[in-house]
C-alpha cells in the first residue's frame, strides 16, 4: 500500500510541475543578462538535488545505558525550490524549500529498514553586488 501512495503522490506532483511549465515559461526574461542596469525583480529555481550524507547517529535509549547507532543511505532522489524577490536593485527575500524522499535507515542491529523523508524551509535576506 505504502507503493501505490508514493506512485500516486509522484504521479501528482509530476502532473503539477507539468502545468506550472507554461506559467514558468511566461514569466521568463526576453534574454536580457540581469547584470545590466535593470536586473530582474524575481528570481525562480526549481533543482534535482542528491543527499549524500557521512557519518552515524547515534541515539542514546530512554531509561537505559544503551544506545543505538544508525547509518543513513544516500537519497537519490530529491528536490530543490526556490524564490527570491528583489524590493531594489540590491535588496531582497528568498524562500527555500527542499525535500528528500525514499531514503532508509538501519539500525545495524538486525532492525528492519524504514523510509524516511527530509525537509526543510529557510527564509532570509537577500543582499546582490552592484557590477
Amino acid at each position: 500500500m505504502y507503493s501505490r501512495s508514493i506512485r500516486s503522490v509522484s504521479r501528482a506532483l509530476a502532473l503539477v510541475l507539468v502545468g506550472l511549465t507554461p506559467i514558468a515559461l511566461s514569466a521568463q526574461s526576453s534574454g536580457k543578462s540581469s547584470s545590466g542596469a535593470n536586473p530582474s525583480k524575481w528570481d525562480i529555481f526549481a533543482g534535482y538535488s542528491y543527499l549524500a550524507p557521512r557519518g552515524k547517529v547515534t541515539t542514546p535509549l530512554f531509561g537505559s545505558s544503551n544506545t543505538v547507532t544508525a547509518n543513513y543511505d544516500a537519497v537519490n532522489l530529491g528536490g530543490l525550490f526556490s524564490v527570491a524577490y528583489y524590493f531594489n536593485k540590491n535588496v531582497g527575500v528568498q524562500a527555500e524549500y527542499g525535500i528528500h524522499e525514499w531514503g532508509s535507515q538501519s539500525a545495524g542491529r538486525g532492525e528492519s529498514a524504514h523510509s524516511s523523508r527530509l525537509t526543510d524551509s529557510t527564509f532570509g535576506q537577500l543582499a546582490r553586488a552592484s557590477g
